[in-house]
């Protein structure tokens, strides 16, 4: 398993046992684990919301990146 993946499983993890998956559980998480970063997929946490309890970290959805990929695979190019 990548480094990443193995990070983003612990995270979910969490908070599913807290059985939040909320922008405040992932924020809690985050800061209980010292992660550096957070990205986020085909999620429907509210970005906004995520970025003001963590204002020192990046963040980042790829949703759109995804998209745009299953896009590109479906016609071919």
């Amino acid at each position: 398993m990548h480094r990443w993946d193995e990070a983003g499983k612990q995270l979910a993890d969490f908070a599913l046992r807290l059985e939040d998956t909320g922008a405040e559980a992932i924020a809690l998480a985050v800061k209980e684990r010292n992660i550096g970063a957070v990205a986020l997929a085909c999620t429907k946490l509210p970005m906004p919301e995520l970025e003001l309890l963590l204002p020192d970290l990046p963040v980042a959805d790829s949703t759109g990146s995804h998209i745009e990929a299953c896009v590109d695979f479906i016609v071919g190019s």
